[in-house]
């Protein structure tokens, strides 16, 4: 299967951390970002949730649900 480059814009921080992260646990961003195309293609869902509203509440409800999910 072929490659081809993909070019994004990032916030420099965003970035910054992103590398510092995947750095951390053996992978550099491309992989990082081509687990998620192939979880999103996979799954046919991003792999997290999508809310609006109050922050706050909704972290609470996604680490639960998280947490709920790993201990499957």
């Amino acid at each position: 299967m072929g490659q081809t480059t993909v070019s994004i814009r990032m916030d420099e921080d965003v970035k910054r951390q992103l590398d510092e992260f995947c750095s951390e646990v053996g992978m550099n961003m491309s992989v990082a970002i081509n687990m998620f195309a192939k979880t999103v293609i996979r799954e046919r869902r991003i792999p997290f949730d999508i809310v609006l509203g109050d922050t706050s509440s909704n972290l609470k409800e996604s680490t639960k649900k998280v947490r709920k999910t790993k201990d499957k």
